[in-house]
């Protein structure tokens, strides 16, 4: 299990900002990056909850709507609990308000 890994990516017009507040070392690059942009579309649609499927998973990203602080970084906390193929796996996100991409 890894802690506290950064992430920033450019989805549907915004620039993103992650941080893993738990994750399975396991998982590819691909599959956090897909997870993290369904976890966009959550934002974006204010759904709280979302069943996910990939080519080495299959779960739900569920949400409370609460917010936390992580050092200097800020976001709202999303659970993802997954059957991989290496078993169960359960993550957690903190995914900071999107801005718009072409103010960066």
């Amino acid at each position: 299990m890894v802690f506290g890994v950064f992430g920033e990516f450019k989805y549907r017009g915004y620039s993103w900002r992650s941080a893993f507040l738990k994750t399975d070392s396991l998982m590819t690059e691909e599959d956090m990056l897909r997870i993290r942009t369904q976890i966009a579309d959550m934002y974006l649609d204010e759904k709280t909850k979302m069943n996910i499927k990939g080519d080495t998973y299959e779960g739900r990203i569920t949400t409370n709507n609460d917010s936390y602080l992580l050092g200097g970084f800020w976001g709202q906390e999303f659970d993802v609990i997954l059957e991989t193929n290496h078993g169960k796996s359960k993550l957690a996100l903190l995914v900071a308000e999107p801005v718009d991409a072409t103010l960066n």
